[in-house]
């Protein structure tokens, strides 16, 4: 839950041309989780963009699998494939297809350490 700052994306449609991406998750009282998108159409002088969704725990056993709607009754599938479980400073998070894939921090940057692979 909270505020958690785009790193990186795979680039798609609903994102293409924003930056100062970030996603903000919070209970709803019914145990849904609200979702919300942001950032700037272009650069940090662009117009503000915000995006609102809905995300549903399928399996209380699995809490790191969501089903995520943003348009009408449309869900995607959302995994979180790693999260740093110390500190929770970042999170990778996919789907069923290679189409989607985000890297998450609480903080606007991460070290390099962090996501450099030799």
């Amino acid at each position: 839950m909270g505020k958690w700052f785009e790193i990186a994306r795979f680039d798609h449609r609903f994102e293409h041309n924003l930056v100062g991406a970030t996603v903000e998750y919070s209970f709803l009282p019914n145990g849904d989780i609200e979702v919300v998108n942001s950032g700037y159409w272009g650069n940090f002088s662009g117009s503000f963009k915000r995006a609102k969704g809905i995300a549903k725990i399928t399996d209380p056993t699995c809490p790191s699998k969501l089903k995520v709607c943003f348009f009408m009754r449309f869900y995607a599938e959302y995994n979180i494939m790693e999260i740093d479980e110390d500190n929770y400073s970042y999170a990778l998070v996919g789907s069923n297809t290679s189409d989607y894939l985000w890297l998450l921090s609480r903080t606007p940057t991460l070290p390099k350490r962090l996501f450099s692979f030799y």
